[in-house]
C-alpha cells in the first residue's frame, strides 16, 4: 500500500489494539519514505496495487479501499482486472472470484476510482502488447540483506517528522527550535538512571498522568480535568509548580539549592521542562 496513514482506510470492521495500530503506522511510514510519484506509463498503472492506493479513492467518504474477499482470490493489481484490450472488466473480475458476497458493486467503486487518463493510457497499442508481470513485494530489494545496523542507520537518516509538542513548546516558551538536539542530548548525557530519562522524555512530550491528560480525547480515563486538592485544572502548570500539596517539598528544593550557591528560583515549568 501506499497510503501515508491507516486514516486513509475505511473504519475496521474491529477495532484494533493499539500496538498493532502503531505497529502498522509506523510500518506505512517506513515503506513511504519517498513520496510516491503518479504513474504516468502503461506498467507502472498495471503494476498498481488496488487495495490502500491513494491515488484510488471511493466516494463519498474520499478514502481508500479494501475488499477481502478480491484479496483472497489473488486480485491485487490493476493487471488483475483487465482483459486482452486493456478494459476494466467486470468479466476479468467475476471469472476469479472465489467468493462473491457483492461483486457489481464492489467492481463499479474499483472502476470509478481509476483516473480516466489511466484507462486510456491501458489502452494503448503498447499496453495491449504487453506481457506486465506482477509480483507482490513487502520491501525494496535493497533491504533484504540488511544486518540491524544498517535498519538502524537507514531509519536514523531518514528525515523524521517533527513531533508537534515542540511546536507547542516553541510558542509556549519562546524556544529555539534549533536547541532541541541539545535538549535531547543533555537529557541523556546528564542522568545516569533510565528511570530519571524515561520520566524527563515524557515529562517533554506531555505524557505525564495528570488530570487534564487523563481527562482529554486521547485518554478519557479521569471523569474530571480538575485537581481534587485544588479544584483547578491539573495541567502541567498546576500539577508541578502551583499546586497547595507540592508547596513544602518547593520549599524544601529550593532552600537545598540556595544552601549549594544557587539561587535561582526553580519553581518554573520552563526550568522543569528544559533545565
Amino acid at each position: 500500500m501506499n497510503i501515508k496513514s491507516l486514516k486513509n482506510l475505511p473504519s475496521l470492521k474491529y477495532k484494533l489494539p493499539s500496538f498493532y495500530q502503531d505497529l502498522l503506522e509506523h510500518w506505512l511510514s517506513f515503506t513511504n519514505t519517498k513520496q510516491q510519484h503518479t504513474p504516468h506509463t502503461f506498467h507502472e498503472i498495471r503494476n498498481r496495487m488496488l487495495w490502500g492506493n491513494q491515488h484510488l479513492k471511493a466516494s463519498p467518504k474520499n478514502k481508500s479501499f479494501i475488499f477481502h474477499s478480491w484479496i483472497e482470490s489473488n486480485i491485487f493489481f490493476i493487471n488483475d482486472i483487465i482483459d486482452c484490450d486493456g478494459n476494466i472488466s467486470q468479466n476479468v473480475v467475476l471469472a476469479k472470484l472465489k467468493t462473491k458476497p457483492n461483486p457489481i458493486s464492489e467492481f463499479n467503486i474499483v472502476k470509478n476510482s481509476i483516473p480516466r487518463s489511466w484507462k486510456i493510457t491501458l489502452k494503448s497499442p503498447l499496453s495491449k502488447a504487453s506481457n506486465t508481470k506482477t509480483c507482490l513485494r513487502a520491501l525494496d530489494e535493497r533491504f533484504f540483506h540488511f544486518t540491524n545496523k544498517e535498519f538502524y542507520r537507514y531509519l536514523n537518516n531518514t528525515q523524521a517528522e517533527k513531533p508537534y509538542i515542540q511546536h507547542v513548546w516553541e510558542n509556549t516558551f519562546n524556544v529555539d527550535p534549533y536547541k532541541w538536539k541539545r535538549f535531547y542530548t543533555h537529557m541523556h548525557k546528564s542522568c545516569s538512571d533510565n528511570r530519571i530519562k524515561q520520566f524527563k522524555y515524557k515529562l517533554l512530550h506531555n505524557i505525564i498522568a495528570t488530570n487534564e491528560n487523563l481527562h482529554t480525547i486521547r485518554w478519557k480515563i479521569a471523569s474530571s480535568p480538575l485537581c481534587k486538592k485544588c479544584h483547578l485544572t491539573e495541567n502541567y502548570e498546576h500539577f508541578f509548580v502551583s499546586c497547595e500539596c507540592i508547596q513544602d517539598f518547593w520549599k524544601i528544593i529550593n532552600h537545598a539549592f540556595t544552601l549549594c550557591g544557587y539561587a535561582t528560583n526553580l519553581q518554573v515549568l520552563k526550568r522543569l521542562l528544559f533545565g
